[in-house]
């Protein structure tokens, strides 16, 4: 949350499984940036481990990653503002949500969410963005 005490989305990441039972980073697995207006990932789908190629196509499903529409896109914003404002105390949640065949759902808020997936998918720094909170 802003100063205003409004909700403020500073990035929108889809973590991506690869041939694993969870989706994190840390795993092995990909991260992609995702547009925050309009809910379609805007980049390939990158690892933690910077060696490995960018992949704009799922290495086992074959599902294009770069301009993938993520289902219930407006849902997944609104499910997220909506928790942050029950927790106003906490300036900085990051948001976990689930797509279903039915729609989102939360799986939890991070007060210690993952710098490493906000910046690598898009190839930037971000630091400065958190200076206007201080």
């Amino acid at each position: 949350m802003n100063h205003q005490n409004d909700v403020e989305i500073l990035g929108c990441r889809l973590r991506i499984s690869v041939n694993s039972p969870v989706d994190n980073m840390a795993a092995g697995n990909l991260a992609a940036p995702i547009d925050e207006d309009t809910g379609i990932v805007n980049g390939p789908g990158v690892y933690s481990d910077i060696t490995k190629q960018d992949q704009v196509i799922h290495p086992i499903t074959g599902v294009a990653i770069d301009g993938f529409q993520v289902p219930f896109w407006r849902a997944c914003l609104d499910m997220a503002k909506q928790a942050a404002l029950k927790h106003p105390q906490n300036r900085s949640i990051g948001w976990d949500i689930v797509v279903t065949e039915e729609g989102p759902g939360l799986i939890e808020g991070n007060h210690d969410w993952c710098k490493l997936l906000w910046q690598l998918p898009v190839k930037e720094g971000f630091k400065y963005q958190l200076d206007r909170f201080i």
